[in-house]
């Protein structure tokens, strides 16, 4: 049993660590009983921003191409329809589950939705328990949290009210790319 064993366990180890990729998904939970609104987000990056805290920035970027027109000289490559950002201020990295405890939340989270085509943006806020393994791809878990409407700006208005979020994603280590994308969210 023991020669099984040992080709085995790399063959599972391996494997586990293949289906790994940036990025990952979220679902906002309406209090008021509204649908959920799943949101994947194809990238994901994150730095090590102190001593034990985090910055870690989802992104979901559409672009729509816009249909040719009669008469276009240079044809435009596309708008940017819809853009979505959330960044996880991550200040103390938890070991374990802590439970719903508001008290045991330790980080900030900005969630921001860009209405590239009409303009605007709404901004929400809020508060939960992450956890994060960092590595060159950090794996990072939104055990409990809550995010509430905070701006509006221009015609975009909160797609929910205020929401319970959760998901699991997986972060590629990218300190400039961080810093751009905050800069971006006008946070930096």
């Amino acid at each position: 049993m023991r020669p099984l064993t040992l080709i085995l366990l790399p063959i599972l180890l391996l494997a586990a660590g293949c289906g790994s990729s940036p990025g990952g998904r979220w679902t906002a939970a309406p209090f008021n009983g509204a649908k959920p609104l799943a949101t994947a987000f194809p990238a994901a990056y994150y730095r090590q921003a102190g001593a034990g805290e985090y910055d870690v920035v989802l992104v979901d970027d559409v672009t729509e191409a816009r249909p040719e027109q009669k008469g276009d000289v240079i044809r435009p490559l596309g708008t940017r329809a819809l853009r979505q950002f959330v960044h996880l201020h991550v200040f103390w990295r938890a070991t374990s589950r802590m439970g719903a405890n508001p008290a045991a939340f330790n980080a900030a989270i900005d969630w921001q939705l860009i209405d590239g085509a009409k303009g605007g943006r709404v901004t929400y806020a809020g508060s939960g328990l992450i956890l994060l393994d960092p590595g060159d791809l950090a794996r990072v878990e939104i055990v409990s949290a809550e995010v509430r409407p905070a701006k509006e700006e221009g015609t975009a208005r909160p797609p929910i009210g205020a929401a319970s979020v959760g998901g699991v994603f997986f972060a590629q280590r990218n300190d400039a790319r961080v810093e751009e994308l905050l800069r971006e969210m006008g946070r930096k």
